[in-house]
């Protein structure tokens, strides 16, 4: 999955301090993250895969095609249509 990650950030030409501002967590972070060095919490990956506008299981590696499913187009209306995320982040 960090290879990906990577490969994601570079198509962007996005810096590592540029996806952890836009994640809002510490650059060293993210750095660990796309090293393989820390586990990425679900909701960071929910939170990528709409960054880089491509789907969860492209991120986890479990495809190769990147299309994401479409229904929400972003973050935070993926958020606010989510209850589980609504009773967890309470």
């Amino acid at each position: 999955m960090n290879t990906r990650l990577r490969a994601l950030r570079l198509q962007k030409k996005w810096t590592q301090k540029d996806v952890a501002d836009k994640l809002g967590c510490a650059v060293n972070t993210y750095g660990l993250y796309e090293r393989g060095k820390y586990e990425i919490p679900i909701i960071v990956i929910v939170q990528l895969s709409f960054l880089y506008n491509v789907s969860v299981q492209y991120i986890v590696m479990k495809t190769d095609d990147p299309t994401p499913p479409g229904k929400y187009r972003t973050f935070e209306e993926w958020k606010e249509q989510n209850t589980k995320w609504k009773r967890t982040a309470e």
